[in-house]
């Protein structure tokens, strides 16, 4: 590549022009609004300020984080986080404020894409003996300022925004057939560089580089390439890739071997967010002449597919132009790949589904390539593709009888066909008071209202998707966030907390009613001092009437501040006693995703058992020297266990295998006001060791011989269910009642059904046809998912009834309801539990959703 001139710097101008231009008015607003919607533009500003704030106020990594979600947190590697901008922004943030980094950091974007595509473009010029300027130039503004790019602005998505860096990564690949090791290692660089600015552009890459390498073989099978340059090439460019991905590679590895893959849900909303085949020949539904009526002629997807009439000229020219050379047909080829990835999965036309499957139905059955759900966002290689032929297109008309005529006029065909414009922009200007909460001394949580937790699928609650933006400004804990992907725990956990429930309810619309504010009115003091929250933020127009008033009758609130929109209220801390009630309600609050739910002994308290070799809880504690009693019993006699608190090791113990008390002093050092993490690491053993559990199946006078769960959540309570039988889930998540007969002898599962009573009334029959097929006593297990009252019949009523059920989900829309019975049972004999509010949950056994178990913990004291 040539060494940067004195063009070069003319050129990086122009495109910084175009890049104020293009993007007005955001230069009139730069120090107080982001551009895009204020949706995601929001948090995702949020992400320059954690970086910066995670290494230099906390000393802690930046890859994840719990000032979101509190106190369970998340992995920021799944999320959209642009750890790399965030280190490009650091030195802006500590000069100015962290709104205009991101919009500085926005211009960069677009000027580096375009500068980017410029060499590129020349690259390929120079391969084919032609090379022009401003052919360069003009390819390179399409890739940098075309609609496709443009509205990543506009929806206030920089992630894929960022696409800076990919250029030179095509750059330096192309060259692997040059100057052996150097240009492989330079590739692999900026293949780091991007995956550390957005992770989604990972399998663009990817893909985008096993296309060259089979290029690339063909070259050298046909000998016009020497196989030892390339081949050293791309070995370096491995190595440097594998070394720069590898901290977030192992990252998200480890995250999904504790929680199982997670990163890619919302697989079936890739149609949605796929392209048709018009929708690379209307323009942008922002265009401000044209978008109405783009919007009047198709309903497809045209903003990120829009390839414009003038590029597609220059495109054709360009490859006729250079379709003597291979390198015409590697660029026009890999352009229609990726077109082909646009459309999605299956072929769709005119919002009919084809059925015929397309590339991308591939690529998303692989992991971590179907991280990527949504097949319009491979338009960054699409229109990168594009850009050597548009260059070459621009210099095939340019040699032509009046040449510069006629590109003048494709220029400004492609200028006015390209147009987003004005930008939408979100307002992140906060309230002063905000500063001052800043200012206070110590670790607390600022509760905003509406609260939620939202991920790139689906929204818990409700939000105020300024509130994560604003927690740049008093920099203290939220309980809510927005982040892309998370394990469903975390948000089963925050719907099965008392008064966090509730107000989950009323922002969806739902209602609560006079006992259960009672039971909240009991529990929101310990709700407050869990969370340590000392101050309410409420947006009263997103919140409503109804949860406004739940949230001043149920918390002690003063009123310190009140403009048009918000109100901040100062909570009064509560005095609340150190004890831990394993029964309450509140109970839940204190245990992570490595424990079971609760079960009575047969002593009358209340137990969970531990799952995983290192399960942690929160305890609420002060900061000072005291003494913790846990009430445990350990899979078997003589059982090691190390106590951790807040990272430190603090005890070690040899458990009983049978319930006793283990005492543990916590020194001042170590503890902390708030929430104190206790991790207990031990060893786990198979879930049907320890046969000291209540196996009686309610009241029909039979013992399970092996640990059986059943757990149901309705609509409003999680949507999910499972059947655990010694240790493994014996059904599908899928709307319906689920049906696990089972061997009273052996605990073997004889036979797994489910049927969709939701939608279709022949399926009681069907239930009813299962229970009648099973012999005189077999054990039974079911749950509800989702709904199945719609057309449930009386036939599958009766049918449940001859396993000892005696609830009717007719008229419960939407409830859960898991039971375990047996043929024979009169009704109401069989373990059974309704709910529509929180999962509905019965057990022989352990109350485990595992296969192994590590120790119970029966209670704690706090002295």
């Amino acid at each position: 590549m040539k060494s940067f001139g004195r063009r070069d710097g003319i050129v990086l101008i122009v495109y910084l022009a175009l890049a104020i231009l293009l993007t007005y008015p955001l230069i009139a607003h730069l120090d107080s609004h982001v551009p895009g919607q204020p949706i995601d533009a929001p948090a995702l500003a949020w992400n320059l300020w954690w970086l910066k704030f995670s290494i230099f106020n906390l000393g802690t990594s930046p890859l994840s984080t719990d000032y979101l979600y509190y106190p369970l947190g998340v992995n920021l590697v799944a999320n959209t986080s642009t750890f790399l901008n965030g280190v490009l922004a650091l030195p802006l943030q500590m000069l100015c404020s962290t709104i205009v980094a991101n919009n500085l950091i926005i211009y960069f974007a677009l000027v580096m894409s375009a500068y980017g595509a410029f060499l590129l473009a020349r690259e390929v010029m120079e391969r084919v003996n032609l090379y022009s300027n401003i052919a360069a130039v003009i390819a390179g503004a399409f890739f940098g300022f075309g609609a496709w790019h443009i509205n990543y602005v506009n929806a206030g998505h920089p992630m894929l925004l960022s696409s800076e860096w990919i250029p030179f990564f095509a750059l330096y690949l192309i060259r692997a057939d040059r100057s052996a090791v150097k240009n492989g290692m330079r590739a692999g660089l900026f293949f780091v560089l991007t995956a550390w600015t957005e992770l989604t552009f990972i399998p663009f890459l990817a893909t985008f580089s096993l296309a060259y390498a089979i290029y690339q073989t063909f070259l050298i099978v046909r000998r016009a390439v020497h196989a030892r340059q390339v081949i050293l090439n791309f070995i370096a460019f491995g190595i440097i890739t594998f070394i720069g991905t590898s901290p977030l590679v192992w990252s998200l590895l480890t995250d999904s071997l504790r929680y199982g893959y997670y990163i890619a849900p919302g697989l079936g909303r890739a149609q949605v967010f796929s392209a048709e085949p018009i929708s690379f020949f209307v323009p942008s539904a922002a265009h401000p002449i044209l978008g109405r009526w783009a919007n009047s002629i198709t309903n497809a997807n045209t903003s990120y597919a829009f390839i414009g009439y003038a590029a597609l000229i220059l495109a054709i020219a360009g490859f006729i132009t250079a379709r003597q050379h291979h390198v015409g047909w590697f660029w026009l080829l890999t352009a229609l790949f990726f077109a082909l990835v646009l459309l999605g999965p299956t072929l769709t036309i005119n919002e009919t589904d084809t059925y015929l499957p397309m590339p991308f139905a591939l690529l998303r059955t692989l992991p971590f390539v179907n991280a990527n759900r949504y097949p319009v966002r491979y338009n960054t290689m699409l229109m990168l593709a594009l850009v050597p032929l548009i260059a070459l297109g621009v210099t095939r008309f340019l040699r032509m009888q009046r040449g510069k005529i006629i590109i003048r006029a494709t220029t400004a065909l492609l200028l006015f066909e390209q147009l987003v414009f004005p930008i939408v922009l979100a307002d992140l200007r906060a309230p002063a008071i905000l500063r001052d909460i800043a200012r206070e001394p110590g670790d607390f949580t600022v509760m905003d209202v509406p609260l939620g937790w939202r991920d790139s699928v689906a929204i818990l609650g409700s939000m105020d998707y300024t509130a994560q933006f604003f927690q740049t400004i008093h920099q203290k804990r939220l309980i809510g966030g927005l982040v892309s992907r998370h394990p469903a725990f975390k948000f089963q956990y925050y719907l099965e907390l008392p008064v966090i429930n509730s107000m989950i309810a009323l922002e969806t619309g739902r209602a609560v009613d006079e006992h259960r504010r009672e039971l909240d009115r009991s529990a929101a003091p310990e709700i407050l001092r869990f969370f340590n929250v000392r101050y309410v933020v409420a947006h009263r127009t997103l919140s409503g009437n109804e949860l406004m008033r739940y949230i001043e009758d149920t918390f002690p609130l003063t009123e310190i501040y009140r403009d048009e929109t918000r109100t901040i209220y100062r909570v009064m801390q509560p005095h609340v006693e150190p004890t831990i009630d394993l029964s309450a309600e509140t109970a839940r609050l204190y245990f992570d995703d490595g424990w079971g739910r609760t079960q009575m002994s047969p002593a009358g308290f209340d137990y969970r058992w531990a799952t995983r070799n290192d399960s942690r809880m929160w305890l609420p504690l002060e900061q000072k020297t005291q003494t913790l009693t846990f009430h445990l019993r350990g899979t078997r006699a003589h059982q090691p266990m190390t106590v951790h608190v807040n990272g430190q090791a603090v005890a070690q113990w040899s458990l009983n295998a049978i319930w006793d008390d283990y005492t543990v002093r916590i020194p001042a050092s170590v503890a902390r006001d708030g929430l104190n993490e206790f991790i207990f690491v031990t060893d786990t053993a198979p879930v049907h060791v320890t046969p000291q559990e209540n196996y009686a199946i309610g009241e029909t006078g039979t013992l399970s011989p092996v640990d059986i769960v059943a757990t149901s959540a309705g609509f409003d309570a999680g949507r999910f269910g499972e059947i655990w039988v010694a240790g493994k889930n014996a059904i599908e998540n899928k709307r319906g009642y689920h049906l696990v007969a089972i061997n009273p002898q052996t605990g073997v599962v004889d036979r797994v059904a489910m049927f969709d009573t939701f939608a279709d009334p022949n399926e009681s029959v069907r239930l009813a046809q299962f229970i009648a097929a099973l012999p005189a006593g077999e054990i039974v297990a079911g749950v509800a998912i989702d709904d199945v009252s719609k057309n449930l019949q009386s036939s599958a009523i009766e049918a449940l009834r001859l396993i000892g059920v005696e609830n009717d989900l007719r008229f419960q829309f939407r409830m859960g309801h898991a039971f375990i019975g047996v043929k024979g049972a009169s009704p109401g004999q069989a373990l059974e539990q309704v709910d529509g509010r929180l999962p509905a949950n019965v057990y022989v056994g352990k109350n485990v959703a595992s296969d192994r178990v590590a120790f119970a913990l029966g209670g704690v004291e706090i002295r």
